[in-house]
Formats: structure tokens, sequence, C-alpha cells
């Protein structure tokens, strides 16, 4: 056997080892996408740019192992995920939100009721990114979405790793996705707001390890074939 094949042999050794390890991906992106239906800007701080029908998307990471589960009930997860090892973005009309606080996801499998499957997510501590008028600053706020299936066939679990985040699984809902900020302005008293409800279109999911792994190897063990013969 040449020095080569001994370094493709060790090569698939090492991307199959990885695949045994990593059986499930640890890292989970939901790209969420949808349109807002109402919008409640209390001083008109986003100049018109948020209103009844804008599009917005939120991105959310989580990642799985960091993961632990706040509810002993075996049909109620209530997971929470540290702000290190999760993330929340949503882009809307000329803004960017995001949060460093932790991630909450619920995953609910008869819970309430018995024919009632729910998912969805939380975070705390928001804050906004874009132009407003001099003086005016953003608060702190947060976002949250909920996906309703009133079947039960949703939900298989509680656990996080089941979740399901497809998006035809659930009832239609024009609000279930929801961003609430505080606002700072000096020319009114008190505080003021934006607050927006939104639908929830569709969610991509992406899961990239254990795919990028199952691709290494079916790369390489057509070559260790065609190098032994």
């Amino acid at each position: 056997m040449g020095a080569a094949m001994r370094s493709l042999l060790s090569a698939a050794a090492a991307v199959l080892a990885l695949g045994a390890t990593s059986a499930s991906a640890t890292t989970v992106t939901l790209l969420v996408a949808g349109s807002i239906t109402v919008s409640d800007d209390s001083n008109s701080v986003t100049n018109g740019s948020i209103t009844v029908g804008v599009p917005y998307t939120a991105t959310i990471v989580y990642d799985l192992t960091a993961a632990f589960d706040r509810e002993p009930d075996p049909t109620y997860g209530d997971w929470v995920v540290p702000a290190a090892s999760s993330s929340v973005m949503v882009s809307v009309g000329n803004y960017i939100f995001d949060a460093a606080n932790p991630l909450v996801l619920g995953i609910e499998n008869g819970f309430t009721l018995p024919n009632l499957d729910t998912a969805g997510w939380l975070v705390l501590g928001l804050s906004g990114v874009g132009s407003l008028d001099p003086g005016v600053s953003w608060g702190t706020g947060y976002t949250a979405g909920s996906l309703f299936d009133y079947t039960g066939k949703a939900a298989i679990s509680d656990l996080l790793a089941d979740a399901n985040w497809n998006r035809a699984d659930y009832g239609p809902d024009d609000q279930a996705f929801e961003l609430v900020i505080e606002v700072f302005d000096p020319r009114t008293a008190g505080r003021d707001h934006l607050s927006l409800r939104g639908t929830i279109d569709m969610i991509t999911v992406i899961v990239p390890e254990p795919a990028t792994l199952i691709l290494l190897a079916v790369g390489v063990l057509p070559v260790l074939r065609r190098g032994s013969r």
C-alpha cells in the first residue's frame, strides 16, 4: 500500500469517525419570513418604513448541545439556550433588531390540550439599529413567534432535537410573529414604542454539519475504491 493510499485511508477514517460522533448536528438555523399585519409606531419614529404589508425576515440560531429544559413535564419543553450559544436577528423596513440575551424555545406536545401542538421562540433584551431622528433612541424589547397545530400531529415529543419547524404542519395565523420595543423620544412625555405583529409564511431550517460530513465521506470512498484496484 502506497503512502498516498494510506493518507486517503486516514482521511476516510477521520471523516467516518466524525460522522459517528456527530449523528445529529448541534447548530440549527431557522430562516423565518413573513409580512407585517399590525404596525403600531406610537410616534412615527420609523418614518413610514414599517407599515402593514412590509416583509420581514428573522434569523434564529441555536446550539442543541447548550440547551436545557426548565420544564420536567414530558409534554412541554421549555428550552433555554444561553446567549453565547444562540442569536436572533430581525430585519424589517430600514431597521435591524437583535438581542444578546438567552433564547427560549417552547415545544408543546399535548400539554395544554390533548390535540394541541405548538412550537415557538422568545428572546428578551432586543435592541435596534437604524436611522432615527436626532435625540430619539431605541430602548429594549422582545421578539417572539408561535405556531399552533390543533390536530395534534405536528409534534412527536417535547425534545428540542425533535422540534418540527415545518410551517405547513401548523395552522394559519396572521399574528404569529411579534416584535415590541421601547422608543425614547424627547419630543413626547413618557415612553413611546414600536409594536409589530405579522405572519410567519415560511421557515427554512439549515442543519449543515452532518450533510457536510456525509458529502466528504461520499467523496472519499469512491477514490479509495479506485485506488485499491
